[in-house]
């Protein structure tokens, strides 16, 4: 786990292949009416679900998930709630 600090630019890089590579970030992040995620992925191993990002907070874990199935479908959840599928 790679504990991060935004005062400065930093690039992250994950260069074990493992299930567990994460990022914990315990500052406190500004109110948002939006925002972007960009990643890449290269799945390995894919289950019925592979989570690609999720984001915890106070409340619980996986705030927001992202994820890929089988079916090549990208799917976002929100608390728990499905609110996109996408076929890729």
């Amino acid at each position: 786990m790679l504990i991060l600090d935004l005062s400065s630019k930093v690039a992250v890089e994950f260069p074990a292949l493992t299930e567990v590579d994460r990022i914990q970030y315990s500052g406190t992040l500004p109110s948002l009416q939006a925002f972007t995620i960009c990643h890449w992925i290269k799945i390995v191993f894919m289950g019925s679900l592979s989570s690609t990002v999720s984001y915890a907070n106070d409340e619980g874990h996986n705030a927001l998930l992202i994820g890929m199935r089988k079916t090549r479908a990208l799917s976002i959840y929100v608390n728990g709630a499905e609110v996109l599928v996408k076929n890729c």
